[in-house]
């Protein structure tokens, strides 16, 4: 494997110990509440320019370009790495992981406690505005919750709330159906924001772009830009940058040339053959992360044949993932061979993965009734994807699998694979720390299960953990979901993906997480 990438490797492998206190400590309340004692440990960095001096200036304006499109704003329609991005722009959820510590720590909750196993009570800061000026209040807490019952990414994550209340002002009460041990570790994705309830009476159509974060939006243009104006208002400290684009640029090698040119500030979504030119560039920066996003290659389970799990593990003895990282990735990247966060807490690959095995696939192939092979599609978003769609196109070859490639960009294949007409696909999941973050890949209400698939001892096992409080028992639950998952093979995970980006040596203000969930909220430029 090349090393070539050798002045700056920021290697943010998060350890996962999602051990939860159930009651939590802050403040003069030792045992009963609590402003970041849940155990979930991650590892990352904030990028930093040259010290800035009182006569330090900055760009006024930042520009991000995007390997991915960004077709809402609407926090409780998408969760995806590219929207998250965005959102962590524009909007604020309760509480937040500290990237170094790995603890839950304040945001726009000050504090918070258990008053019993179902019921969590947390207290708002008083001095937080939405960008159409009104002041955060628990009621816009309330509100923001009952919508989610209807968001087509937050239904499954508010699936167990009972009830919600406004106490007072700025007192919010969340009761549960039964535990939930992750609920702290998932409301700190984006996805759980806090939106205006008076933004979205006034504006149904566009109400939930108002939030209460750095960044105001300025102009959103669907699959090509969103620009944003600074929030002076802000109740946190401010970026020294008045305004930021994001761009969508869907070819890593034009975006690196954007970035050579001073047209943008810093890239993501880079190749590893990309990446090169940057590390070579003295006027650049490069990052390098060793990610916890799985690649993947998956089935529509519901829709026949692919429904048959014999047709699928068959697949799983042709393919041969080395060849695919090293035709994709350059090498670069982890063999996956579970369909889990590798740093998520739960992982589990005792069991080992599917052996190359060309005689075991065609003997499998003939028991799911298809001795002579069948034609499978392969849908997949333009980029780095194709490259593995090609590799397994050759390989399933093999076993007489007739392969075509159906090339469509990430909207489509969102599309695509929400109304269950695909047949298989490529793409990528971002797993976050807690064990539950399983829920959206095998819940079938989730549009993150692309897969269509439904297993009701998987949910039963999901439901069972989220609830158990013994570490053990939860840790063999997520075991037998992982055993079942790598039987009945829905998807066959194929690597963990190493991030590239490319940046403006005078770049800084940067959260990076090895999520992939970054933060370039406090981004900012120092001009030369």
């Amino acid at each position: 494997m090349s090393n070539f990438i050798k002045r700056k490797r920021l290697f943010l492998i998060i350890c996962s110990m999602t051990i939860m206190v159930l009651m939590s400590g802050c403040g003069s309340k030792e045992a009963e509440t609590s402003q970041g004692d849940a155990q979930s440990s991650s590892t990352g960095t904030t990028s930093e320019a040259a010290a800035p001096t009182e006569n330090t200036k900055y760009k006024e304006e930042v520009v991000i370009n995007t390997g991915a499109q960004v077709t809402t704003l609407d926090v409780q329609e998408v969760s995806n790495v590219a929207h998250n991005r965005v959102f962590k722009l524009t909007h604020d959820t309760l509480v937040d992981l500290d990237i170094d510590t790995g603890k839950i720590v304040p945001k726009l909750a000050k504090e918070w406690e258990w008053l019993s196993p179902t019921e969590l009570q947390l207290k708002l800061r008083n001095d937080v505005f939405f960008h159409n000026g009104e002041e955060l209040k628990a009621s816009d807490v309330v509100f923001t919750f009952k919508r989610a019952e209807n968001g087509k990414a937050s239904t499954g994550r508010v699936s167990n709330f009972v009830d919600v209340v406004a106490v007072d002002d700025f007192t919010v009460k969340i009761t549960l159906n039964k535990p939930f041990v992750d609920l702290l570790d998932n409301m700190t994705i984006p996805v759980y924001s806090i939106l205006s309830e008076k933004a979205l009476i006034d504006d149904p159509n566009m109400g939930y772009t108002v939030g209460t974060g750095v960044w105001k939006l300025n102009e959103f243009v669907s699959n090509d830009y969103v620009s944003f104006d600074r929030f002076d208002k802000y109740w946190g400290e401010l970026t020294p940058t008045q305004k930021l684009k994001v761009k969508y640029v869907p070819e890593s090698s034009v975006s690196v040339i954007s970035l050579e040119n001073g047209e943008a500030d810093l890239c993501t979504d880079l190749t590893s053959s990309d990446a090169v030119f940057v590390e070579k560039n003295k006027d650049l920066s490069l990052v390098e992360i060793d990610g916890t996003t799985c690649q993947f290659f998956g089935f529509n389970a519901s829709k026949a044949p692919w429904d048959n799990k014999l047709l699928r593990q068959a697949v799983a003895h042709a393919i041969v993932k080395e060849d695919i990282i090293t035709a994709t990735e350059n090498g670069y990247g982890k063999l996956a061979t579970t369909f889990w966060g590798n740093s998520q807490f739960g992982y589990y690959d005792g069991f080992g993965d599917y052996e190359y095995d060309l005689d075991e696939a065609k003997r499998l192939l003939a028991e799911a009734g298809y001795p002579n092979g069948l034609d499978l599609e392969i849908t997949v978003p333009t980029g780095y994807r194709v490259t593995t769609a090609e590799l397994l196109q050759a390989q399933l070859s093999q076993i007489g699998i007739n392969v075509t490639i159906n090339e469509v960009d990430s909207a489509a294949l969102t599309s695509i694979t929400n109304d269950g007409t695909h047949e298989s696909f490529v793409y990528g999941l971002g797993f976050n720390t807690a064990g539950d973050d399983i829920r959206r890949a095998y819940s079938p209400k989730s549009t993150t299960n692309r897969s269509h698939y439904a297993n009701d001892r998987v949910i039963e096992l999901i439901d069972l953990a989220v609830a158990e409080f013994d570490t053990d028992k939860r840790l063999a639950d997520y075991k037998e979901i992982q055993e079942i998952a790598h039987d009945e093979i829905p998807v066959i995970p194929l690597y963990y993906q190493t991030l590239f980006f490319g940046t403006n040596k005078n770049l800084g203000g940067v959260t990076w997480n090895s999520t992939s969930n970054t933060d370039f909220s406090g981004i900012y430029v120092i001009e030369k």
